[in-house]
């Protein structure tokens, strides 16, 4: 399963999680995390790891959030 710096952004957006929440779920600081989701750092194996475990994540759920983030954008840019 990928998890890149646009895909770490989107699980944090649909979980309803602060950067400071999702860092800590990742062991990063919110600034770390703010440059991963910008893609000035590049996401680790290890962040990869604990984004997989801690949302309890798999490629199907992974694919379903990704289509309710695409929904959530597509009805803020309707309005």
């Amino acid at each position: 399963m990928n998890i890149d710096h646009t895909t770490v952004r989107m699980l944090r957006e649909v979980h309803r999680l602060t950067l400071c929440e999702m860092g800590a779920l990742l062991n990063v600081s919110a600034s770390h995390l703010w440059r991963v989701e910008k893609g000035e750092r590049a996401i680790n194996e290890d962040m990869q790891r604990r984004c997989i475990a801690e949302l309890e994540l798999t490629p199907a759920k992974l694919e379903r959030i990704i289509s309710i983030y695409e929904e959530m954008q597509s009805t803020l840019t309707a309005r």
